[in-house]
């Protein structure tokens, strides 16, 4: 017997993606303004390292789970929102139909006991873009024999709120422009 090393293909499929300028994603807004993330290391990204690449892999396979228990046409919803001449891209996890709700679903390999502040942001983004009034995170564990989705808080829509953090990515945006020269 010889053991298949799968190594390469999950870099391939997971690893460093290279970013179009102009087009920005939700799940970094967050980190763009806790200024983790700047237009040079968004414009130049890490490697994701092996650790990362398997956490990653894990939460996919989480979502999967649950989002198979929904209706197909109702889960990982992307959505492109224009502002000025860049785009704002957000994918949701789950949303309701017959519901002002739009939820996203964390897989932290820790079970956390409220949302994430990036979290939060994300998921605020996502009731504006979507056009939905309240915004739930959950986190789904599997409890004794139970499959949950730990509801981790909510957020109502904020139109404003997203308008600053649209001019704020903006800002981002024309330095990103200035070092891609």
């Amino acid at each position: 017997m010889s053991d298949i090393d799968l190594t390469e293909k999950l870099r391939a499929k997971l690893g460093t993606k290279y970013r179009k300028v102009g087009r920005y994603s939700v799940s970094d807004l967050y980190a763009m303004d806790a200024g983790w993330l700047t237009p040079y290391t968004w414009l130049h990204p890490e490697p994701v390292d092996f650790v990362g690449l398997t956490r990653m892999l894990n939460g996919i396979v989480m979502h999967e789970k649950i989002q198979m228990l929904y209706p197909k046409e109702d889960c990982e919803i992307k959505l492109v929102y224009k502002y000025k001449d860049i785009e704002l891209v957000g994918k949701c996890d789950y949303l309701p139909k017959d519901s002002m709700e739009i939820w996203d679903f964390k897989t932290s390999e820790k079970v956390m006991d409220k949302m994430k502040p990036w979290a939060k942001n994300q998921i605020k983004c996502y009731c504006t873009m979507f056009d939905r009034e309240i915004g739930k995170i959950y986190q789904p564990i599997i409890k004794g024999e139970k499959l949950l989705l730990k509801d981790c808080g909510s957020v109502g829509r904020d139109d404003e709120w997203f308008q600053k953090q649209l001019e704020k990515l903006y800002q981002f945006h024309l330095k990103v422009l200035e070092l891609n020269k």
